[in-house]
């Protein structure tokens, strides 16, 4: 049996590459008004299935990128943790490049 380590997630390029500034925005804007609490707030804290997956619905259904939804839902639920704060990453950096700041 080959062992899988639970540690080594990440969302695959191709993926990331996908996810829209309009997506981005939407979902931090949603996520962010939803938790009432701030960016860096939500940055640290990721609770999957509560919050996080409404606004993550929510913005899935706005911007029509359905297909992240699927993709998420096709993840082992220890990959679907990893993709949580790894997704609010991306969408971070999205964000902070279209307002030219550099990480």
């Amino acid at each position: 049996m080959q062992s899988v380590d639970r540690y080594d997630y990440e969302i695959p390029e191709d993926i990331a590459d996908k996810i829209s500034l309009d997506f981005a925005k939407a979902f931090l804007r949603i996520l962010n008004a939803m938790e009432k609490r701030g960016v860096i707030f939500i940055y640290t804290y990721c609770p999957t299935g509560t919050i996080w997956t409404k606004a993550f619905n929510i913005a899935c259904s706005m911007e029509g990128n359905n297909w992240i939804a699927e993709y998420q839902e096709s993840l082992e639920w220890w990959q679907a943790d990893k993709f949580c704060g790894q997704l609010i990453e991306i969408c971070l950096t999205k964000l902070l490049n279209s307002l030219h700041i550099d990480l």
